[in-house]
């Protein structure tokens, strides 16, 4: 089982397309995302706390745009299409808060 958490909206989508075949061709039993959901409500909830907090600079930066970043539902059938995986049982499912569970088993 190959897992990867709040990592995807990291890449570009040509990188994202050859992670997403890679993790479909090495994985026994399956792989699983979980990642960020691109939304206005979680994005300016960072953005104000992260203002507010106690927090260093890296994170008052990256957190607001980690959310900005991050991938609509539209954006993963999109995606998972172009890996030429959309007819291989790929699920995207929204979890709470504003979170991506993609996932594929063999």
């Amino acid at each position: 089982m190959v897992i990867s958490s709040l990592f995807t909206h990291h890449l570009p989508d040509d990188i994202l397309v050859g992670f997403l075949r890679w993790m479909s061709e090495t994985a026994a039993e399956g792989w699983f995302v979980n990642d960020l959901h691109r939304h206005p409500l979680p994005y300016h909830t960072v953005r104000l706390a992260a203002r507010w907090l106690p927090v260093n600079r890296m994170v008052r930066h990256d957190a607001p745009l980690s959310v900005a970043r991050a991938f609509t539902r539209a954006d993963w059938q999109r995606i998972i299409a172009r890996a030429g995986l959309d007819g291989a049982g790929v699920c995207v499912e929204w979890r709470f808060p504003f979170r991506f569970g993609v996932g594929w088993r063999r």
